[in-house]
């Protein structure tokens, strides 16, 4: 079993990603995907954590260098993260929807939009963690967690 933490849309507010890595501690977590918007705060999150993070670019990471999308295999399921901005997301998830159908991937994750949400769509899960400093939405301050065990998987919101 597999436990990854996902965030986006910290923005450098140091406080939120502190209390980010006590939670990821506290459930077990084993690896960190960032989807964007600050790539930087992931030398933050090292200062106080050896998990392994991967981290893609958002657009307000110009100053950054780094991959734009990555798909990543983890225990056999295919995982599709960007940041979302390039496909639209805040006007219509079909882009991001059909990027990922054309990369075979099972669950998409992507940020830019700072507002959580799960969403099955056929044989794709849609994940947006939230922001962990401007939330928009029902949530406060949230990221998202994915338990992989076998071919299986679940996802939860959680605030910090």
């Amino acid at each position: 079993m597999i436990k990854i933490g996902i965030l986006s849309d910290s923005h450098g507010k140091d406080e939120n990603i502190r209390k980010f890595v006590c939670e990821i501690e506290k459930k077990n977590i084993d690896l960190i995907f960032h989807l964007g918007d600050l790539k930087s705060d992931c030398e933050i999150i090292k200062k106080y954590t050896n998990k392994k993070i991967y981290s893609v670019l958002g657009n307000c990471d110009y100053m950054s260098s780094g991959n734009m999308d990555l798909l990543l295999n983890i225990e056999g399921i295919k995982f599709f993260l960007t940041h979302g901005h390039k496909y639209g997301v805040k006007y219509s998830l079909n882009n991001i929807y059909y990027k990922a159908k054309e990369l075979n991937a099972d669950v998409v994750l992507f940020g830019h939009t700072h507002s959580p949400f799960i969403i099955k769509e056929k044989d794709l899960e849609i994940i947006n963690p939230g922001s962990l400093s401007f939330p928009r939405g029902k949530l406060g301050k949230s990221y998202a967690v994915i338990t992989v065990n076998g071919n299986a998987f679940e996802s939860f919101l959680y605030e910090i």
